[in-house]
């Protein structure tokens, strides 16, 4: 809600298989209603900028109006390349109705965000005005790394004023036994006692990403199994999954 709240943050920042992708993907779902003259979308900046294949910090300005054509809050002729048109149409097109959102989210914005800063953040701040002159009902948020955060720290830069970062981190132990108790629910399969979920959950650390591919390797091995109970954790049922669940620690951490 954070997210979607025309005064809410616009930085999201995390380590990485934390879910930044995912929180992303179910505010789409929850936000985008053109019913309601709410829309919603997902950038990759990974392949929005790419200065190795010319797709420099204003390419996002292209991308943006790609994605307002395609939910028809552009008109489809409208072509050109320059930011400052782009941006001239996005303002014209808040203005036109005053009860209409857009939510993008740029997600791995890491590069995008110090190739723009090295600029003076002239993309971000261009951002920043669109977002005043529509009351923030067009609103862009940056999803990325922990470097994300260090922005919020730099003097006057674009963003101060927009809310509290939001950082995606480890599950709360409850909401990680659901992680890993319910789709194996769902599934057919059951725990026979909490201990099996706990031990799980000291292999993962937490991390939903880790989970998900601990409990994914736990499935290879239960394919042909019958019945519809879990043992307990023994060498004999999660040692292989342990052991690949230990090589994601170390890659996740190595990443950081």
């Amino acid at each position: 809600r954070e997210l979607q709240r025309q005064g809410g943050s616009c930085l999201v920042y995390g380590g990485r298989q934390l879910g930044k992708s995912a929180l992303l993907r179910h505010v789409q779902r929850q936000f985008h209603h053109p019913d309601r003259e709410q829309y919603a979308w997902v950038e990759n900046m990974k392949l929005v900028f790419d200065p190795s294949a010319g797709k420099t910090s204003d390419h996002v300005w292209r991308s943006l109006r790609e994605g307002f054509k395609a939910q028809r809050l552009l008109y489809a002729r409208i072509s050109t390349d320059k930011p400052e048109e782009i941006a001239r149409h996005i303002r014209q097109a808040m203005r036109a109705k005053p009860r209409q959102r857009v939510l993008v989210m740029l997600d791995e914005a890491d590069g995008f965000l110090d190739a723009d800063a090295k600029g003076g953040f002239s993309t971000v701040i261009t951002l920043r005005d669109l977002m005043l002159d529509s009351g923030q009902r067009f609103k862009v948020i940056f999803a990325g790394l922990q470097g994300v955060q260090r922005f919020q720290g730099i003097p006057d830069q674009p963003l101060a004023h927009f809310g509290t970062p939001l950082c995606v981190g480890p599950l709360e132990p409850g909401e990680a036994q659901l992680l890993v108790r319910q789709p194996l629910e769902a599934l057919g399969y059951r725990f026979a006692d909490d201990g099996a979920v706990l031990r799980i959950l000291s292999y993962t650390n937490y991390h939903p990403g880790l989970i998900q591919y601990f409990c994914q390797e736990l499935l290879k091995q239960l394919r042909d199994r019958s019945g519809a109970a879990l043992p307990p954790p023994s060498a004999h049922t999660t040692a292989p999954a342990a052991h690949n669940a230990n090589i994601a620690p170390r890659r996740f951490i190595h990443s950081l």
